[in-house]
């Protein structure tokens, strides 16, 4: 059944509006600003706010290339503008700090904050590139792919059943996480900063300082929040009966009716592969793509078979369209009347 026959279900302006990291980045820059045009950017809070709104940028952009359709498309980008900020940065750190310095103040304290805030955001692009070219190194060759495959559909009749490792965490919570990192490791920074300035200054330009801390406190940071999120990984299942989704966790087994789901997100591969369902009474979202998984097993799900899918939207469930790849979402249908529904389609 083609998701061109339904609409899409549309959110409330203000769930989207709430949901873009980029609205978030805006109010960190409107509530840091004041600082900077009054001289007084590099305090602790407009500080902390320039990071956070930086990061927002990066990571938003980063979410972007990774929902481009065309995947060539998506890394041409994704190098052309890391390539681009890193440039700019270099210059904005070094050959360029002369002239800003021949600008006016509040011009050039604009200038100061779209500094502070690209070095998170540049770092964030280049993480997520360094990812890119890491996954791409790291696929098994013709060898390894018999000893390291990705988890897959197994007979659990009258369905089908998938068993995988995975983090019971919503994709908020993780946002949140990764942006909490980041002001964490924003502030150790500038405790350091602060406590060695004399010694510091010495050696150059106060950004160029930063970027070391975030080369020295970021990526040890980023790493180490991926250890602690690797041991929250846990065993889990999802069977797709002939009526009911059933799910399992360590700490959980619900048995859904397909009539009383709400919403459905399969995404199998990339980091942000996941099972997000809502729907009688539960609600589940399970990280597949930043879980750790045994050497033998990739961290992805196999593609929902068209038969799931006709189960579904049996069910009165509408395929909804999404402009990222390997992403299969389906939304409760808005008629009140689903079990009727279901029946007649049966």
């Amino acid at each position: 059944m083609s998701p061109e026959l339904f609409p899409p279900v549309r959110l409330p302006w203000r769930k989207r509006l709430f949901r873009k990291p980029l609205f978030w980045a805006l109010i960190c820059a409107a509530l840091a600003m004041p600082w900077y045009l009054g001289g007084n950017g590099m305090e602790l809070l407009p500080y902390l706010l320039t990071l956070l709104g930086g990061w927002l940028c990066g990571f938003a952009f980063v979410n972007f290339t990774l929902g481009i359709r065309r995947t060539w498309l998506g890394v041409l980008l994704h190098v052309v503008v890391a390539a681009a900020s890193a440039l700019l940065l270099h210059w904005l750190v070094f050959d360029g700090s002369g002239f800003l310095k021949t600008l006016p103040g509040q011009l050039r304290a604009l200038l100061f904050f779209l500094q502070m805030g690209a070095i998170p955001g540049v770092a964030w692009i280049w993480l997520g590139l360094l990812g890119r070219i890491t996954s791409v190194a790291a696929k098994p060759s013709k060898k390894a792919k018999a000893t390291r495959l990705a988890p897959g559909w197994e007979d659990a009749s009258p369905g089908t059943r998938v068993q995988f490792w995975a983090l019971p965490m919503t994709m908020r919570a993780l946002t949140w996480a990764i942006a909490g990192m980041c002001v964490l490791g924003g502030g150790l920074a500038f405790l350091l900063m602060t406590a060695f300035d004399a010694f510091l200054l010495r050696f150059g330009s106060a950004t160029l300082i930063i970027i070391a801390f975030g080369v020295l406190i970021g990526l040890p940071g980023y790493h180490l929040f991926r250890a602690v999120l690797g041991r929250r990984t846990t065993p889990c299942s999802v069977v797709f009966g002939k009526e009911r989704l059933t799910i399992e966790t360590h700490a959980q087994v619900a048995a859904i009716p397909y009539v009383d789901l709400e919403r459905l997100v399969w995404r199998n591969a990339s980091d942000y592969a996941r099972v997000e369902v809502h729907g009688g009474g539960h609600a589940f979202t399970l990280l597949v793509g930043m879980a750790r998984t045994p050497k033998t097993v990739l961290p992805q799900l196999p593609p929902l078979s068209q038969k799931t899918i006709n189960r579904l939207t049996d069910a009165g469930m509408e395929p909804q369209p999404s402009r990222r790849p390997g992403v299969t979402i389906l939304a409760a249908s808005p008629s009140a009347s689903r079990r009727d529904t279901a029946k007649l389609r049966k």
